[in-house]
C-alpha cells in the first residue's frame, strides 16, 4: 500500500508567533503540519514540494526562531493579494482633475483677521469635488462655483482666492488670482487636461505596515480617488499596486494589515489570504522523520491507563511508519479506557500529513486487543 507518511517540523527552541494583536507561544518539539496549524489558527501551514507555504487572512509576525524552523530564514516576506476591484473609466461627459502632488491656496475673507490657507491632497478629482474643496467642505455657504465654457474651467467667487502655480496650471488658469469686491467670474485662458484614463475610484481606509523599529506599526489613511501611480506613491515603500487586466494586485515585502473599509473599496473580500513560501533547502533539514495518525472513534473522551490523563480526540496512537515493512504495530501497545457501557461498532482511521484520511486500494485489516476490566 501506498502512504505519503506524516512529516515532522522540528522546533527546536520555544518561539513564538504574533497574530495581529495576539501573541502565540510554540514549545520546543517535533510537530506534524495539522498540528501547528491548530495551534496557529487562522493561519495555515502546507507542504509542497519540500516548502513549507504560509496563508493567513490576518497580519502576522514569526519570531527568528519560528523562522528558521519553518525555512524562512533571514527571509524578507513578499505578501500578495489580488482584487477584485474592476478600474474606473470615466465617460467623456465627465470631467476629472489630475492632481499629482499636494497644492494649496488661500483664501481672504474680509470678516477675518487673518488668511486662511487649505491644501488639496494628491488625488483624481471630478469638478464637483473640487468645488466643495474649495468652499472649505461647507456646502450651505458655497462662494465659489466652478462650471465648463468650451471645455474651458470657468471659475466664480466672490472672495479673494489665491492659488498656487500647479493649482492654476491643473485649472488652466496660469495668468489668474481671483481678487474681487464684488462676485466675479474667470474662464480659464488654457484648456485643462481633464483625466479620461481609469482610475480607482471612493478609496477610503487605512492600511499598518511594519517599520524598521520593533514593536512599532506605521498607519497610512487613503482616501478619495487615485490612479495606481497616485496610490503607490501614498502608501509604503515596501507596498505596491499595479493593474493586472483590470483587477488591482497588491504585493508587498513586509507585514501589512488593511482595514475593512479599505478591503471593501479595493475589492478585497474576506477570504484573501496573504501568502509566502519557504526556502526549502533549510526546510529539508528540519523534516526529518514520517509518522501516521490512528484514530479510533470510541476513544474520545477517554483516559489513558498510565496517568488518567483524559483523552480529547479520537487518537489512539500515532505511529513512524516504515515503508519497507508491511504492517504498522503500537510498540509498546497502548490500552484506553472506553466509557461506555455498549460498543455498537469501531470506526478506525489513519490521517496523513494533511490532516486527511488516507485511503486505500486494498482492503486492511486492524487488530485490536480488547480487554475487559475487572471490577473491584
Amino acid at each position: 500500500m501506498y502512504l505519503k507518511g506524516l512529516n515532522l517540523i522540528n522546533i527546536k527552541s520555544d518561539c513564538k508567533i504574533e497574530i495581529e494583536q495576539r501573541v502565540i507561544h510554540i514549545k520546543k518539539d517535533e510537530y506534524t503540519i495539522s498540528n501547528l496549524n491548530k495551534l496557529i489558527e487562522p493561519i495555515f501551514l502546507s507542504y509542497d514540494n519540500k516548502k513549507i507555504q504560509i496563508e493567513s487572512p490576518c497580519y502576522f509576525n514569526l519570531d527568528e526562531n519560528l523562522k528558521k524552523y519553518l525555512g524562512f530564514p533571514n527571509t524578507t516576506f513578499d505578501f500578495s493579494i489580488l482584487c477584485n476591484t474592476l478600474m474606473y473609466c470615466p465617460t467623456s461627459e465627465e470631467k476629472y482633475i489630475n492632481i499629482d502632488k499636494e497644492c494649496e491656496f488661500t483664501i481672504d475673507k474680509e470678516d477675518e483677521n487673518s488668511n486662511s490657507v487649505y491644501k488639496i491632497p494628491i488625488g483624481i478629482y471630478s469638478l464637483d469635488d473640487l468645488e466643495e474643496i474649495l468652499n472649505c467642505n461647507q456646502n450651505e455657504h458655497n462662494n465659489i462655483k466652478l462650471g465648463i465654457n468650451e471645455n474651458f474651467i470657468n471659475i466664480t467667487t466672490d472672495y479673494s482666492y489665491t492659488m498656487d502655480d500647479y493649482l492654476k496650471n491643473c485649472l488652466g488658469m496660469p495668468l489668474y488670482d481671483f481678487i474681487s469686491d464684488s462676485p466675479s467670474s474667470k474662464t480659464g485662458t488654457e484648456e485643462p487636461k481633464f483625466y479620461t484614463k481609469s482610475f480607482l475610484k471612493n478609496i477610503n481606509g487605512v492600511i499598518f505596515t511594519k517599520t524598521n523599529e520593533p514593536d512599532k506599526i506605521y498607519k497610512t489613511e487613503i482616501k478619495g480617488n487615485y490612479s495606481i501611480d497616485q496610490l503607490n506613491s501614498l502608501l509604503p515603500s515596501s507596498i505596491k499596486l499595479q493593474n493586472d487586466n483590470n483587477f488591482i494586485e497588491l504585493t508587498s515585502r513586509n507585514y501589512f494589515l488593511i482595514d475593512e473599509n479599505l478591503k471593501l473599496s479595493l475589492g478585497i473580500d474576506k477570504d484573501y489570504l496573504y501568502k509566502h513560501v519557504g526556502d526549502s533547502e533549510i526546510l529539508d533539514n528540519n523534516i526529518n522523520k514520517r509518522l501516521l495518525e490512528v484514530h479510533c472513534n470510541i476513544i474520545e473522551k477517554s483516559v489513558t491507563s498510565n496517568n488518567e490523563n483524559i483523552i480529547e480526540e479520537e487518537l489512539l496512537f500515532v505511529d513512524y511508519y516504515d515503508p519497507n515493512k508491511p504492517f504498522i504495530k503500537s510498540n509498546p501497545i497502548m490500552y484506553r479506557k472506553v466509557n461506555v457501557r455498549t460498543i455498537q461498532i469501531i470506526k478506525i482511521h489513519i490521517i496523513d500529513q494533511n490532516g486527511d484520511i488516507v485511503n486505500f486500494d486494498d482492503d486492511f485489516i486492524v487488530y485490536l486487543n480488547l480487554i475487559e476490566e475487572k471490577t473491584k
